[in-house]
């Protein structure tokens, strides 16, 4: 009987214990991936090592207008750190703020060859035009450079408008991305040179 009444409690215990669990959720706060999730992995073989300090990355990033909104949705400076080494290691990052309510969506880092140098490629999904378009004499008032048109997802048709510009030696694309029956979103796309890559990967 003995015997009876300690198994009768523990498996009383293991039902309270399991309704009490608290249930994972996905992060709030924008986060860093190491490898891609939002190219095909084969983004890596044309992905070239940087070395930048965490200083340099943040300065760009606040330059182009992303790294104020992920900071005030709680990016931490570890994220931003993580994002760094990536970079340093195999020329990707990603900084991911899709679960949250950020105006950023996520932002791409990568490395690439430039001009017999190297160059950091930024690319940024927002749910507003850029105030960095300004800063690529961009006016998003006149008739863009280009208009295209592709296949989303379930055969549906996308319409792709982009302004070109430069500032400050950079390259500057912005894109308006318009979804049959849905509401536009805006990518921005800058390019602009830095000092040296990584050295090679052991």
């Amino acid at each position: 009987m003995r015997t009876t009444a300690l198994w009768l409690f523990a498996g009383s215990l293991l039902v309270l214990l399991s309704a009490c669990r608290t249930p994972v959720r996905p992060s709030a706060v924008p986060v860093a991936n190491l490898y891609p999730t939002l190219h095909p992995s084969a983004v890596l073989e044309s992905s070239r090592p940087l070395v930048l300090s965490e200083g340099d990355l943040s300065a760009l990033l606040a330059h182009v207008g992303v790294l104020g909104p992920l900071r005030v949705h709680g990016m931490s400076a570890a994220e931003l750190s993580l994002a760094r080494r990536a970079l340093e290691r195999h020329g990707y990052a990603e900084l991911d703020a899709r679960r949250t309510a950020c105006p950023v969506r996520w932002v791409v880092l990568r490395g690439v060859a430039e001009d017999g140098g190297s160059a950091l490629s930024v690319e940024a999904a927002l749910s507003a035009p850029p105030a960095a378009a300004g800063q690529g004499s961009i006016d998003l008032r006149r008739p863009p450079a280009t208009v295209e048109t592709r296949t989303g997802r379930g055969g549906s048709t996308v319409t792709v408008e982009t302004w070109s510009g430069t500032a400050d030696q950079a390259a500057v694309a912005v894109r308006r991305v318009s979804p049959a029956g849905s509401s536009p979103t805006w990518e921005l796309h800058c390019r602009t040179r830095v000092r040296g890559a990584a050295p090679p990967r052991p």
